[in-house]
């Protein structure tokens, strides 16, 4: 699904951020990730230098890890696709992605671009940006961060939120 907002309507908070000093596997280990990225006040200025903001985000069901990661893939490559259409009207439109595959272009040497700052290191409230503006519930909302979680990869047979968007 995807979702247009004003950037007024968001809402910037620390504590998203917190989520990535307390369990994701990337933090302190990938130039896109806290500390080694843009500061909050830094996250802020670039966001607020938008009008909008377009959100893709869609709840997928998977059977083991293979799985979940190939339609990541797929969600992600869906997330890029609204970047590019949004860069033929603005070339500086922007995309945040969420944790797994926001550093999966660096990984891999993509073509794709240099990777994806993290949507959780760039203080967008992520619990406003869902309940409030999208109205998912909270127990989907929080299979968001399955993402990020090593515990979560061994799961079978669950479900996840997939969430990135695209500042234009």
């Amino acid at each position: 699904m995807i979702k247009d907002f004003k950037i007024s309507d968001l809402k910037l908070s620390a504590k998203t951020r917190v989520q990535c000093m307390h369990g994701c596997l990337f933090y302190k280990k990938n130039q896109l990730c806290p500390p080694h990225c843009l500061d909050l006040e830094q996250f802020k200025e670039l966001i607020n230098s938008y009008e909008y903001i377009r959100v893709v985000y869609e709840n997928i069901n998977y059977n083991d890890k293979e799985d979940l990661l190939k339609q990541r893939r797929h969600f992600h490559d869906k997330l890029l696709q609204e970047e590019r259409k949004l860069k033929q009207n603005n070339v500086f439109s922007i995309a945040f992605d969420s944790g797994v595959d926001a550093m999966h272009d660096v990984v891999n040497n993509s073509d794709h671009g240099l990777g994806r700052f993290p949507i959780c290191a760039t203080g967008i409230d992520l619990q406003h940006l869902c309940a409030e503006l999208l109205g998912i519930s909270t127990e989907n909302m929080l299979s968001f961060w399955k993402l990020l979680l090593p515990e979560f990869l061994t799961q079978s047979k669950s479900s996840c939120l997939c969430l990135g968007c695209v500042l234009f």
